[in-house]
């Protein structure tokens, strides 16, 4: 991540270049970033409670002020992290 803001502004932070590596690989590998994460990521580490998208199932996690509120549950598509 690197810092993005306009001057006399608040910063904040940019996964543009995460996107672009996803982007990268899916072109190289013919396969979605999320299955990449999925397999080459979370499996091979035991990873079992984790996944790249938000699970169906919320029972196993702490969100603070609830999915909704507080983002957890939106989809961003391809600037998810």
């Amino acid at each position: 991540m690197h810092p993005t803001f306009a001057p006399y502004t608040t910063p904040n932070y940019s996964n543009g270049g995460y996107e672009i590596l996803a982007f990268a690989l899916e072109a190289i590998t013919n396969r979605s970033f999320a299955q990449m994460v999925e397999r080459d990521l979370f499996s091979r580490l035991g990873m079992n409670s984790s996944s790249f998208a938000a699970p169906a199932d919320l029972s196993n996690g702490v969100i603070p002020g609830g999915a909704e509120t507080s983002g957890f549950s939106a989809d961003i598509g391809n600037a998810t992290a």
